[in-house]
């Protein structure tokens, strides 16, 4: 995605973070295709129930993998206070209360922190993302393009003008959601015929 943005001219201005792999592994693919035969065993026409449970399983897992965490509240060990304020500076900065629970401390903030959950993997997700913008804004250059969403483009143009099927990775298409729209601004449009 870097890449791309950098071909097409993009200033990058600020990185807050990032992790360099110098391999690429194909995790959770028996996963990944697991989930998406059993769509294709139940397609939401006739089974729309378990259709969506297992959607749900494979958007919950991926979801996980960039999960963040409010930090509202937390517990801290009087005997290793001054240890995790030396670690948490930004943090210990915004503790607004403190409350003696006998062998710890009670820390409370005012402003929601987020951290990475222990279990998330973010470079999968971020994969995924970039990914998908990739595929957007490839698509988004070569039609009269109107609105793009995550995962969705409208654009002025024939129904079908990109090319899809059903297949994982591939663009899909939903007669339900296309045809002919007004478009009033970002998320507000009107169908006004097919």
């Amino acid at each position: 995605e870097l890449e791309l943005a950098l071909s097409v001219k993009c200033e990058i201005r600020d990185v807050h973070r990032f992790i360099h792999y110098e391999k690429s592994f194909p995790y959770f693919k028996e996963f990944a295709q697991w989930v998406w035969s059993e769509r294709k065993k139940h397609p939401k026409d006739t089974e729309p129930f378990w259709n969506l449970m297992v959607k749900l399983i494979g958007n919950s897992l991926s979801g996980k993998w960039g999960q963040q965490n409010e930090i509202g509240g937390i517990y801290v060990r009087k005997d290793e206070y001054d240890l995790w304020c030396a670690k948490n500076p930004k943090l210990d900065a915004q503790i607004e209360y403190e409350e003696d629970m006998g062998t710890h401390w009670l820390l409370r903030t005012d402003k929601t922190v987020k951290e990475d959950a222990r279990h998330s993997f973010p470079i999968l997700i971020a994969y995924i993302t970039s990914y998908a913008r990739i595929k957007l804004y490839e698509e988004m250059v070569k039609h009269n393009t109107v609105y793009v969403d995550t995962d969705s483009i409208k654009y002025i143009g024939l129904k079908r003008e990109i090319e899809h099927s059903k297949e994982l990775g591939k663009w899909g298409f939903e007669p339900n959601k296309s045809g002919l729209f007004e478009f009033f601004s970002p998320k507000f449009t009107v169908l006004t015929g097919c």
